[in-house]
């Protein structure tokens, strides 16, 4: 392992994070309000170093891939963590927390929004939008040449591709989730948001991160803007598409889109979870079928707005909302949980070994996918991250009642799977004055889960490496 290349990568993403920071005081001045200075000097220094410590090397390999990808997501928003401290005078756990869940696009806050000036409030914003879509995809627009140093990272990130190289599909990329950031900050605005509610939302709606500029959420939004709710939902189930999907509907191409049998898999669990979810909230919460179908919808979407508390609610409704959070959205989306392609590679293998018991040994059934036979290597793969992720759940849930006895298991149970898929739904477990040992567990979920287990698959090759 080359650590050399490592810190030439680590260095090109830093680039872009000191941009990112430039906005903030870019911000201030054009809300009047006092510089951050903090932000302003961190991202200057940041684009400095940044520049003048990448090289271009050659692509690197996969354990140098992973390290870089396991390292970024903890280096970034400890940089973050710092601005903040300066700024706003929170101690560096909690910045830490509140930056850990705005770049892996959670949603959680341990802030209160409302203290806080705009240019900090489009910090979060701008945490989660360009969190969900992946600093590495940035960073191959910003950095001359780093697409060929980091390919295996975008690989890890985002593995996908729509455009002839890695360089065409950053820019497609980033053009679809720009594009519909645009329309969906005038739809915001049409329904009735104030300019900057709607530019802050919808950008933590497209990048399913669900981070408010109110303290009580997307309720205070609601309550002044009901209809809201609709393109709220349209954007968040948009979040959660797949974005080869998404760059063939923004480009007309609707035959690839209906193709899609992960798509059409997606959106038929989404409405029918969802749909249940409405009748549970009109039948056994005594509130509206909508409340519960726009909850459901941001679960399901990873996305992490809610109307409503969810505190209170019975624990069938809880445990739909965990179902939903659990299963996520699409593959190659900003949303989080399991994925479609991988809940449907499960079922069809399932099948597979059931209808085996009455085959004869001869018949030989693959796990086919839009009319692609899928490797027993995928699917096993998709095994080890379901179950991985199953197990961590369990871990951690149990964890979490152990450090405070007040909080019940399905309470510990829904607020890891919120913080597994990324979503920032939350039953009021994470608050500010959560016990620090909570709020660890809670970070290392989201660690974990944004990165889908990556970080162990590092110590794993790490320690084989050592063995030969």
């Amino acid at each position: 392992m080359r650590l050399k290349n490592v810190l030439f990568a680590l260095s090109g993403l830093l680039v872009v994070v000191g941009f990112l920071m430039l906005l903030v005081p870019l911000t201030d001045v054009l809300s009047g309000d006092e510089l951050s200075y903090s932000f302003l000097i961190l991202g200057v220094v940041l684009v400095i170093v940044g520049y003048a410590s990448f090289k271009k090397t050659e692509s690197l390999s996969v354990i140098e891939s992973l390290l870089v990808a396991s390292l970024a997501w903890l280096v970034i928003p400890a940089l973050s963590a710092l601005a903040l401290v300066i700024e706003t005078r929170i101690d560096f756990a909690d910045a830490f927390f509140e930056s850990m869940s705005g770049f892996t696009g959670t949603g959680f806050t341990v802030l209160t929004p409302s203290t806080l000036k705009k240019s900090i409030l489009m910090w979060r914003a701008l945490m989660q939008w360009t969190g969900e879509l992946g600093i590495v995809v940035f960073a191959m627009i910003v950095i001359p040449y780093f697409y060929e140093t980091a390919r295996t990272v975008y690989g890890l990130e985002r593995p996908l591709r729509i455009g002839m190289n890695l360089y065409e599909t950053a820019k497609r990329l980033i053009l679809v989730y720009i594009t519909l950031t645009l329309i969906g900050f005038v739809s915001y605005v049409v329904t009735g948001l104030t300019p900057f509610d709607a530019l802050t939302h919808i950008m933590t709606t497209i990048a399913t991160g669900g981070m408010s500029t109110y303290n009580e959420g997307y309720n205070i939004i609601y309550a002044y803007s009901p209809s809201s709710a609709i393109p709220f939902m349209v954007f968040m189930t948009l979040g959660a598409l797949n974005f080869i999907v998404l760059y063939n509907l923004i480009t007309g191409n609707f035959r690839e889109v209906l193709r899609s049998e992960e798509l059409r898999y997606f959106i038929l669990a989404l409405i029918i979870l969802s749909a249940i979810t409405g009748v549970t909230y009109r039948v056994l919460e005594g509130g509206d079928f909508m409340t519960g179908f726009f909850n459901q919808v941001s679960g399901m979407s990873t996305t992490g707005f809610n109307i409503g508390s969810l505190k209170n609610l019975k624990n069938f409704t809880k445990s739909l909302l965990i179902l939903g959070m659990f299963l996520g959205g699409m593959t190659f989306s900003t949303a989080g949980g399991v994925k479609t392609l991988r809940l449907v590679m499960f079922l069809k293998r399932l099948s597979i070994y059931t209808e085996k018991i009455v085959l004869p040994p001869s018949v030989i059934k693959r796990v086919v996918i839009q009319g692609q036979t899928v490797s027993d290597e995928e699917v096993s793969i998709s095994f080890m991250l379901i179950s991985l992720y199953v197990m961590a759940a369990f871990i951690i849930s149990s964890l979490i009642t152990l450090f405070n006895a007040e909080y019940s298991f399905i309470d510990a149970l829904f607020e890891t799977v919120s913080a597994l898929s990324c979503v920032g739904l939350s039953v009021e477990v994470i608050t500010p004055t959560a016990p620090l040992a909570v709020k660890v567990l809670i970070a290392l979920a989201m660690y974990i889960g944004r990165l889908e287990f990556t970080p162990l698959l590092v110590l794993r090759s790490l320690v084989a490496q050592r063995k030969y």
